[in-house]
């Protein structure tokens, strides 16, 4: 199963790049705007409460 986050970053033309090591690391989506985000807060912002 795909991580929904990383498929969301994906579909909105964005890249995903992983910083950190091994389990510290955390993936950033960089969107065509040149915007960064990390990949769960952009997903997380973009649902309706």
């Amino acid at each position: 199963m795909a991580n929904p986050a990383s498929v969301y970053c994906n579909e909105r033309g964005g890249r995903l790049e992983q910083r950190g090591e091994a389990q510290a690391a955390l993936l950033y989506c960089h969107l065509p705007d040149g915007s960064v985000i990390e990949e769960w807060k952009l997903y997380r912002d973009s649902e309706p409460l």
